[in-house]
């Protein structure tokens, strides 16, 4: 029989969410590996007051649990929203460690690029009306139940919707200020799955697209179509789409979590599902 394979997800939330927004997604990636869902520096539970967080913080925080893990394991990162930041940052510095990066409705960003600039470029998003900053401008919270739920959560049941929302917390305005730093032979170098979300209102579908392309290199393929070259063991970079909203980790975990692990040991882990 052959050698089961070591694996570690190491899964990083948005902006204003925590590491419980992963929940739903646990039982079936943990088929693939052991899975971890950090709270970054300044969110969630985390007890860093927001209003000292940068993004190199935040990256540092990935880079002590990559580091912390054997060498021989493999890891694969995965990024939603604003923490597509965060996992870039990180590959930058540690590429030889990873076995993958996905990209979930998520920023991946270009060298000497930050969050700000980016979604500045997004026509098709209505998140940015529901931002407020604080007086201080040092966090960004958002402007009210009501008027978030239809741009994060808008194909969620109610209930979902508001238990997401109440678990909100003040976003480091920093993060989104700071540049990323990028470079073909780091970050350039590691394997790529994008999964657009067809439905997000919150990074529109035609940004989403154009860092997908430019990340991946390449045309975007039907689910099939990927699980057909990786049964090869030939997927490298890979644009996949999901029919949901911003996010499909809280009613689409089956589904999104299908397509995290496609690229992973050639197409066998699909096997497993």
């Amino acid at each position: 029989m052959p050698t089961p394979i070591s694996r570690t997800f190491i899964l990083v939330h948005g902006a204003w969410h925590g590491g419980w927004c992963w929940s739903r997604l646990f039982p079936f990636l943990s088929r693939h590996g052991r899975v971890i869902a950090p709270d970054l520096p300044g969110a969630g539970a985390s007890t860093v007051d927001p209003r000292t967080v940068t993004l190199a913080d935040q990256t540092k925080s990935i880079l002590d649990i990559i580091d912390s893990i054997p060498g021989s394991e493999r890891i694969v990162l995965v990024g939603h929203s604003a923490g597509g930041a965060v996992i870039t940052s990180a590959a930058h510095q540690r590429p030889h460690r990873l076995e993958r990066l996905v990209y979930v409705s998520a920023f991946a960003l270009e060298s000497g690029q930050s969050l700000t600039k980016a979604s500045s470029k997004d026509k098709e998003s209505l998140l940015s009306k529901e931002m407020v900053l604080s007086k201080d401008k040092k966090t960004i919270s958002l402007r009210g139940v009501e008027t978030a739920i239809p741009v994060l959560y808008n194909d969620l049941d109610e209930r979902d919707a508001h238990y997401c929302f109440w678990r909100l917390t003040p976003q480091p305005s920093a993060v989104f200020r700071e540049p990323v730093t990028t470079s073909p032979s780091t970050w350039g170098s590691v394997p790529k799955t994008y999964i657009v979300l067809t439905l997000d209102r919150a990074i529109g579908p035609t940004a989403q697209r154009d860092m997908a392309r430019r990340v991946c290199g390449t045309t975007p393929m039907t689910y099939s179509q990927a699980a057909t070259v990786a049964s090869s063991g030939a997927l490298g970079n890979v644009e996949l789409e999901l029919r949901t909203g911003h996010s499909p980790m809280v009613n689409r975990p089956a589904d999104l979590s299908r397509l995290v692990v496609i690229g992973l040991e050639g197409g066998r882990a699909m096997a497993m599902l």
